[in-house]
């Protein structure tokens, strides 16, 4: 699930492959999940989901367990860039 398209297609590695990675776990850091969805699903189901699906938005998600809507809100507006 933190594969770069790239990796997942077998061509070259490179640093963009790390800051896409690095991007999947700073989105599940946030959002208290990952932006897909790939669980129990084959490497090709898998290859398919992160190149032809958007990511789930934060907005979406259960910003952390136990978070209130308070925090919800709060984060939402710092991911805009309104504090």
């Amino acid at each position: 699930q933190y594969a770069a398209p790239e990796q997942l297609r077998g061509q070259p590695v490179t640093t963009a492959t790390d800051v896409y990675s690095l991007g999947v776990v700073l989105h599940e850091l946030l959002c208290g999940r990952p932006p897909y969805s790939v669980e129990g699903l084959s490497p090709a189901e898998v290859e398919r989901v992160v190149v032809e699906r958007e990511p789930l938005p934060c907005s979406s998600a259960v910003v952390r367990p136990g978070a209130s809507a308070s925090d919800a809100r709060q984060l939402a507006r710092e991911l805009r860039g309104r504090s």
